[in-house]
């Protein structure tokens, strides 16, 4: 089922621009809340949440911000997917382009 899942979300993000790709996949998960959160709360498969953001259209961005730094890549990888995690964990209040304007913020001053 979580292929299913990851999938679905790589059709959905193929043809969309790199630039928005992270609040496209924000904003599908936000829409499958309740069954993503059985995903990261249950460990259904240990590797979903890491395959959520190793999607190609992400794992690019990912790359360049990363500057092929494995620690940095794992360092922004998971505290990213902590983020999300937390975020559905409370409901999705903030807005898609608020949680991806928090990571990136968080990304850029990392980076710099």
């Amino acid at each position: 089922m979580e292929q299913e899942v990851i999938q679905l979300i790589n059709e959905q993000l193929n043809d969309q621009p790199k630039e928005t790709s992270f609040i496209q996949l924000l904003q599908f998960l936000k829409s499958n809340k309740e069954t993503i959160k059985i995903f990261f709360e249950c460990n259904v498969d240990n590797e979903f949440p890491k395959q959520v953001l190793a999607l190609d259209s992400i794992n690019n961005q990912l790359e360049q911000v990363s500057q092929n730094n494995p620690y940095i890549k794992n360092y922004i990888l998971f505290g990213s997917l902590a983020t999300i995690q937390q975020w559905i964990d409370a409901g999705c209040i903030e807005s898609c382009e608020e949680i991806a304007n928090i990571i990136n913020s968080i990304v850029d001053k990392l980076v710099r």
